[in-house]
């Protein structure tokens, strides 16, 4: 094959790049929403994800894509073609570190973090979630997976049940944090990476600090994929961090548990 040929054919497919080519590619630099979904080796059902976001108009999408193998990032790159959308590669970073350095990187008044394995059709599960933050400006997060309880003795109670009420702690997916939230209370701590109990500290540092921590019934659903090949990559690692960062989450916030559940109580109780 004549190769100077085959660039000169590349060359001339692309568009002449103008001042009037850029503005007219609807670059928004302030969404109200960032999409976040995290991707491990799943890159046909993450590309199906995408196509159904598309349809919210003011938003990026940002997929991260964590230790996936060549062949999955490089069909997410190429499904990705659209000016406010972008692929973010790790390497088996997991969710502490990169979730706080893509929050850092979106543009959006609210981030949404999502997971590859979930089913996210229609707008209702996010125009609910924007009607309960327009409510209440002092909500800083609103989880969508389960509500948890911890007692001062270190007992967990969770759910997904219910109806919109406050709570102590949520967790992904999907997780809605206000960003500019999210930024004053420091994003995630270290200290729990590479994952687990990491939202759990966010949700009680935010009501130490004066925002509250919000659940809600929706309409996202696990779907019956095969990841148990990802599992056992990481059983072992999960099964660790599950034992060892609950201590840590218990040895930093034990004391203040039960004055977090009274502002809990009280919030919902003004929900009657």
């Amino acid at each position: 094959m004549d190769r100077a040929w085959l660039r000169k054919a590349r060359v001339e497919k692309r568009p002449v790049k103008t001042l009037a080519w850029w503005g007219s590619r609807g670059y928004l630099a302030r969404p109200t929403i960032s999409f976040i979904l995290h991707n491990h080796n799943m890159s046909e059902q993450s590309k199906a994800i995408v196509d159904d976001l598309r349809m919210f108009k003011d938003c990026e999408i940002i997929v991260l894509d964590d230790g996936s193998t060549h062949e999955h990032t490089r069909a997410l790159a190429d499904h990705m073609d659209q000016i406010n959308e972008f692929v973010v590669h790790s390497n088996d970073l997991f969710d502490v570190i990169m979730f706080n350095k893509v929050i850092r990187f979106a543009s959006g008044k609210f981030v949404v973090i999502l997971q590859d394995d979930d089913y996210y059709k229609g707008k209702e599960w996010a125009a609910s979630a924007m009607e309960l933050f327009a409510r209440d400006p002092q909500m800083a997060i609103l989880g969508g997976r389960h509500f948890i309880s911890v007692s001062v003795n270190g007992k967990v109670k969770a759910d997904g049940r219910g109806t919109f009420h406050y709570a102590q702690v949520v967790n992904a997916a999907p997780m809605w944090i206000r960003r500019d939230a999210f930024m004053d209370l420091g994003g995630f701590d270290l200290r729990f990476a590479p994952m687990l109990w990491h939202e759990g500290d966010l949700c009680i540092r935010a009501w130490l600090e004066g925002y509250t921590v919000g659940w809600y019934m929706n309409d996202v659903r696990t779907l019956a994929v095969n990841t148990r090949d990802r599992r056992s990559q990481k059983e072992v690692l999960e099964s660790e961090a599950t034992v060892s960062h609950f201590n840590l989450f218990m040895n930093i916030h034990g004391s203040v548990l039960e004055h977090v559940q009274e502002l809990v109580k009280g919030k919902n109780e003004g929900l009657r």
